[in-house]
């Protein structure tokens, strides 16, 4: 399999397709390496609450 990020050949992808607030769905299929799914992951939730209006 290869990252559809870095072009990596890796044994492993992931894809996030729903989540709170977040649908890809209907999205053009984007499979990661786990480092690149880390990477895009973290900035993906960075970004969730960052628009979250009340803390826990």
């Amino acid at each position: 399999m290869k990252c559809d990020t870095c072009g990596k050949e890796v044994k492993e992808v992931r894809r996030v397709v729903i989540d709170a607030d977040y649908d890809r769905s209907l999205s053009r299929a984007l499979y990661n390496c786990p480092e690149c799914y880390a990477a895009k992951e973290s900035a993906r939730l960075k970004r969730r609450s960052g628009n979250d209006t009340v803390s826990g």
